[in-house]
């Protein structure tokens, strides 16, 4: 970590980027560092690859950020270091990633997922820290150590972060560090349970009947313990959904008392995503890697191309595998 705060604190031009359908941690964690880098007086502004979800506006209006595409792409000359948050696979960033790698640009994963075997190289500066329960611990750390007052800005993006990856504090890893950020910024905050709306409230009613729908398509397998849900892009269509409003139906499946896994198939991006959970002590990351995806012990997922021989019997393949963890 030592060795990256000395690289942050020279650098005057720096990029923060988050993986693909950016989500609350990786989105908080880096609008937290955007406003403390400012303090510090530096050039700094958000690149992705796509634009956040329309419930994170509340972050994504107080800060510069640009989509990155073939037409629009900043000057790699005058970029001295790019900070990616909340994945440690540039694979996550499409075409970005390229740009990054043939421009020689300098850049550092700053992270809480285990590493990828077959992950891209992961370069000197990069900090993961599986212990930590979000991206956001991790760069509350960097704030710290950077010496920068807390204001109302960076507590808002951090505890979305917070929030987002423990689900409101249910999975902390055993740690007390989460609730002590929380209790930490929330002085800062004007109205903290709006954070909880944007996040986990606000449901429209279109959204509501589509998870009614989702609820009927729930298939239960192997006494009850795995549940699995495959949604397509008719049915997004038929509810004028998009793929990012199924990303807390895995969560909620798992919610059901017999239930140990739950797996979602979603349209992505021409091809799949798979979405998976699990119970302890039951783990799902090996599951994940399967096909060629990552994540946490007992949340993973794995986008699977449109082209790849795997989709033709996904299901088969995945109940099969599914069997032997139970």
């Amino acid at each position: 970590m030592k060795e990256l705060l000395n690289k942050i604190k020279a650098a005057k031009q720096i990029l923060l980027s988050t993986h693909r359908a950016p989500d609350g941690d990786g989105f908080g964690a880096e609008v937290a560092l955007y406003h403390a880098l400012i303090k510090l007086n530096k050039k700094v502004h958000l690149l992705h690859v796509d634009e956040p979800a329309f419930k994170y506006n509340f972050l994504r209006k107080k800060v510069r950020l640009d989509v990155f595409s073939n037409e629009s792409q900043p000057e790699a000359s005058e970029t001295d270091l790019i900070l990616v948050f909340d994945t440690n696979d540039g694979r996550m960033l499409p075409g970005l990633w390229n740009w990054v790698t043939e421009n020689k640009i300098q850049f550092a994963f700053i992270d809480h997922h285990p590493f990828l075997e077959d992950a891209p190289n992961i370069g000197e500066l990069s900090f993961i820290n599986t212990d930590a329960a979000s991206t956001g611990e991790i760069v509350y750390s960097m704030i710290k150590d950077l010496e920068v007052e807390m204001d109302e800005n960076i507590a808002e993006a951090l505890y979305t972060s917070v929030c987002f990856d423990t689900q409101l504090f249910r999975y902390v890893k055993s740690s007390a560090i989460s609730h002590a950020i929380a209790a930490e910024v929330i002085p800062y905050i004007d109205e903290p349970e709006s954070i909880h709306d944007h996040l986990f409230g606000n449901i429209p009613i279109e959204k509501f009947r589509f998870l009614a729908y989702c609820t009927n398509k729930i298939e239960f397998h192997f006494n009850n313990q795995f549940a699995y849900l495959e949604i397509t892009d008719e049915d997004l269509i038929r509810f004028n959904m998009s793929s990012e409003d199924t990303r807390d139906l895995t969560d909620h499946i798992l919610g059901v008392d017999s239930v140990e896994i739950s797996l979602v198939v979603i349209p992505a991006e021409g091809g799949k995503k798979l979405s998976i959970r699990s119970k302890k002590p039951l783990r799902v990351l090996e599951l994940a890697k399967l096909w060629n995806g990552g994540g946490h012990l007992y949340a993973s997922g794995a986008y699977i191309p449109a082209d790849s021989k795997s989709l033709a019997n996904l299901k088969k393949d995945l109940l099969s595998e599914i069997k032997k963890l139970l």
